[in-house]
């Protein structure tokens, strides 16, 4: 997240950002031989479109970056309490210290979020961003 820009807030289709920034990373997941598939609900939410943004691709990115050639990555905007995007593989796992994960938690933070990892080294990971 960069210090000096001063996020600006907005209404925002959660299911259409995310789903544009799916849109964009497909050739990556293509060239890497992994399965990027993306489902979304309508839901808005108030937030930083540049910031959000920045979580999902850093997101998506690690999830083609620890997984495996042939491998999965499930993207899913969904409302059940909560507005909540999923981003889930079959890859190697995704090391929490990681620092894009640091990052991603900043935004989170950012927006009064939440993010929720099952990260199972060597079984795959899922992040949840719950608004």
């Amino acid at each position: 997240m960069k210090k000096a820009d001063e996020p600006v807030f907005e209404a925002l289709e959660l299911s259409n950002l995310v789903g544009d920034c799916i849109s964009q990373l497909d050739s990556e997941a293509k060239k890497a031989n992994i399965s990027l598939s993306f489902s979304g609900e309508r839901c808005s939410v108030f937030g930083s479109k540049e910031n959000l943004r920045e979580a999902v691709f850093d997101l998506v990115e690690n999830s083609i970056k620890y997984n495996d050639e042939g491998g999965h990555i499930w993207v899913r905007v969904y409302t059940s309490d909560a507005p909540t995007i999923s981003i889930k593989d079959d890859g190697k796992g995704t090391p929490y210290a990681d620092p894009i994960i640091t990052n991603v938690k900043e935004i989170v933070a950012l927006h009064q979020a939440k993010l929720i990892s099952d990260n199972g080294i060597g079984d795959g990971s899922e992040f949840k961003v719950v608004f």
